[in-house]
């Protein structure tokens, strides 16, 4: 079930599905496309298009500019300074002198710092205004890069706080697997935990299940592909299972999401693989992600997956 229209979940389920989109080329984007003006710095584009999309599009100002959005929302006493008070999910987070040079969009907040998801930015933690994607970033709460903070309001108080993400999982791998080609099909593993609260990972060590409590989630996985050539291609996708073995001593498939293809690329190099699911988990379930049906054998190496849950 999808989160309503007009919440901050919306917000976030949209904003985070784009997780992983580039530019190209420099500046160009499907969001300055819909916006009406390409080819220019996006990252508070990027939020007004998925505000609109996720019917925030009244809550969230439709402008280019990081400094607009400031005083769009001080004048309708909706901001805050770094500091002033904590941040939430659904905030939108302003950076640089004035607020002026950066924007994004606050997903979760935990252990004294913030979870966001920003357009025109780079990989990793570092501070990038003009990066050139779709990236999840985390910075400590007293980070001097904040400017503030601009509250949307989404619905009332206690509609807002039901939709909040009540659940968070971020999990990293050095785990890899050979996949031969064929039928062979293989549970990403997962041996990192960055944020597990309500330790959804189960076992320690390399495991593949993600998530166990019953939930409405957005997730966002990444995983490395390499040895596909040219032509090449096999697929992922998330699926369910049963909390359970049965008698061969497997956990059996009990839903599974529809194919997503992996492509070779023209170089024969490395294939970066980002999918974004959205859908519910029900009790005795366990979700995992699984890879297979390689033209070629490949090395499947997971770096991370991301989870933003609202129980059920």
């Amino acid at each position: 079930m999808a989160p309503a229209k007009g919440t901050a979940a919306a917000m976030i389920a949209e904003a985070i599905s784009h997780d992983g989109t580039l530019e190209t080329p420099t500046n160009h984007t499907e969001f300055g496309r819909e916006f009406g003006w390409d080819g220019v710095a996006w990252c508070h584009i990027f939020l007004s298009v998925c505000a609109r999309r996720s019917g925030c599009g009244e809550m969230i100002p439709w402008t280019a500019g990081c400094w607009t959005g400031v005083d769009w929302f001080r004048d309708r006493g909706q901001f805050f300074r770094r500091g002033a008070k904590t941040p939430r999910a659904g905030d939108i987070v302003y950076y640089g002198a004035s607020g002026g040079d950066h924007v994004g969009l606050v997903t979760a907040v935990h252990d004294g710092r913030i979870y966001t998801c920003e357009g025109n930015t780079s990989r990793g933690d570092g501070y990038n205004p003009s990066g050139g994607g779709v990236h999840r970033k985390s910075w400590p709460l007293t980070n001097s890069r904040i400017y503030g903070y601009g509250r949307p309001a989404y619905k009332s108080a206690a509609t807002e706080e039901d939709d909040m993400p009540n659940l968070y999982v971020s999990l990293g791998s050095t785990w890899s697997r050979t996949v031969k080609a064929g039928a062979d099909t293989v549970y990403l593993g997962w041996d990192r935990e960055y944020a597990d609260a309500t330790h959804e990972h189960g076992n320690t060590g390399v495991y593949p299940t993600v998530l166990m409590t019953p939930s409405r989630y957005v997730a966002t996985v990444g995983v490395a592909v390499d040895g596909l050539p040219a032509g090449g291609s096999g697929w992922i996708r998330f699926v369910e299972v049963a909390d359970t073995k049965n008698k061969a001593g497997e956990f059996p498939i009990k839903e599974a999401d529809p194919l997503h293809t992996v492509h070779g690329l023209a170089d024969g190099g490395r294939v970066h693989v980002s999918l974004t699911n959205a859908d519910t988990i029900g009790k005795g379930r366990r979700l995992r992600v699984q890879m297979g049906g390689f033209t070629h054998d490949v090395v499947v190496r997971p770096a991370t997956i991301k989870i933003h849950g609202w129980k059920v």
